[in-house]
C-alpha cells in the first residue's frame, strides 16, 4: 500500500483517448510538488496508447494509481465517479489536457494543510483581474463578485474539501449527469454549509484551449446549453443567488451570438429544437419568456433549406 507523503490533497485525473495530453499532464505533476500527493488516473476505457503511457509513469510517480473502467461511462459520470472515490481531505479533479503552473504547488498544499477553505479556486480568469484574493465566505463572495460559479464550471479550476461530498450531494450530482457541470453541486453544498472559498492570486492551472467557430462562438452555447445551465443552477437554494448565477452564465454569450448560434446549428433543427426546450428554459427564466417565445416561433418556422444554407456559410 502506498505511503503518501502528502496527507491532505488527492489528485484524480480523468482521461479518455488523449494519451499525448495525458503524458504532458503526468510529466507536469512529476516535476512539481504535487508529485507526493495521491494521484489517481481514471481511464474511461481508452482505446489509444493511454495504457502504455500510464505504465511508463508507474515508476516515475510512486504515488500513481491507475483505474481503468471496463466500459466507457461517458464524461460526466466519470467526473462524478471521481468525487465518489475521493479519500483524502481535499480533492483536485484534473482534466488530462490542462496546464499546471508548478510555481504555486507548495502554496496550494499549504492552504490544504490549514483546512480552512471548503473550496480553493485555482483558475483566475483573464477577464477577472479585479477579483479579490484570499479567504472569503462563499455566500458573500458569490454575492459580491461576478462569474464565481461560472468560472468553477472549469473542472480543473477548483479543489474541493471532501467533507462536502455527502450522500445527498453525490446523489444529486449523479441526477445531473445528463446536464453539464455536475461538479457544481459541491459548490452549492459549500454555500449551504456556510463554507469558505480561497482565491489564489495567480492561476495554478490554465485551460488548454477552447473550440470556437468562425463567429467566435463556443459550439455548445445554444438553447440546449442554456437548459443545462438552468438545471445546474437549480441546485442553489437561495433564490437571489440562483438568479445571479444564471445571469452570469447567460452573460457569457451576447444576444447576437445567441441568435447566430441557434440559427446555424442544424443539429438543433434535426433533433433538439422543439418548442418544449424553449418552454423548459422559460420555466427557469420567466423574465425572458417573451424573448424565447419569439425565437422559438422564428426558428421553428424557418425553412430547412435556409437553416442548411446558414450552416454551410458558417464553415
Amino acid at each position: 500500500m502506498h505511503q503518501y507523503l502528502n496527507k491532505d490533497l488527492e489528485i484524480i485525473v480523468i482521461t479518455y483517448n488523449r494519451c499525448t495530453y495525458l503524458r504532458n499532464t503526468l510529466e507536469q505533476l512529476q516535476l512539481s510538488d504535487f508529485r507526493n500527493c495521491k494521484i489517481t488516473v481514471l481511464d474511461n476505457c481508452s482505446t489509444d496508447a493511454t495504457s502504455e503511457v500510464l505504465e511508463c509513469y508507474r515508476e516515475k510517480l510512486p504515488c500513481l494509481n491507475i483505474i481503468r473502467h471496463p466500459r466507457n461511462i461517458n464524461g460526466n459520470p466519470n467526473i462524478v465517479r471521481a468525487y465518489e472515490m475521493a479519500t483524502m481531505p481535499y480533492l483536485w479533479l484534473l482534466g488530462d489536457d490542462d496546464i499546471i503552473n508548478p510555481a504555486y504547488a507548495q502554496a496550494v498544499l499549504d492552504i490544504c494543510s490549514e483546512a480552512k477553505a471548503d473550496l480553493i479556486n485555482l483558475w483566475r480568469a483573464p477577464l477577472r483581474p479585479e477579483q479579490a484574493t484570499g479567504l472569503h465566505r462563499v455566500r458573500d463572495f458569490i454575492r459580491s463578485q461576478r462569474f464565481v460559479v461560472f468560472d468553477q464550471s472549469f473542472i480543473s479550476g477548483v479543489i474541493t474539501k471532501t467533507a462536502l461530498i455527502t450522500d445527498a450531494s453525490l446523489s444529486k450530482a449523479y441526477d445531473l449527469i445528463a446536464s453539464s457541470y455536475p461538479q457544481l453541486v459541491f459548490t452549492a453544498q459549500a454555500l449551504d454549509s456556510d463554507g469558505y472559498i480561497y482565491i489564489m492570486p495567480s492561476a495554478v492551472v490554465e485551460r488548454s484551449g477552447e473550440d470556437f467557430d468562425k463567429f467566435g462562438l463556443k459550439h455548445q452555447m445554444n438553447i440546449v446549453w442554456y437548459v443545462w445551465w438552468c438545471k445546474i443552477c437549480s441546485v442553489f437554494r437561495d433564490e437571489s443567488i440562483r438568479q445571479k448565477v444564471m445571469d452570469d452564465g447567460f452573460q457569457q454569450i451576447t444576444f447576437r451570438q445567441f441568435i447566430i448560434s441557434n440559427l446555424i446549428d442544424y443539429r438543433l433543427r434535426r433533433n433538439l429544437l422543439t418548442i418544449h426546450k424553449y418552454l423548459e428554459i422559460m420555466s427557469y427564466q420567466p423574465k425572458r419568456r417573451l424573448i424565447f417565445c419569439f425565437f422559438a416561433a422564428l426558428i421553428y418556422i424557418l425553412p430547412k433549406p435556409l437553416v442548411g444554407l446558414m450552416r454551410s456559410a458558417s464553415h
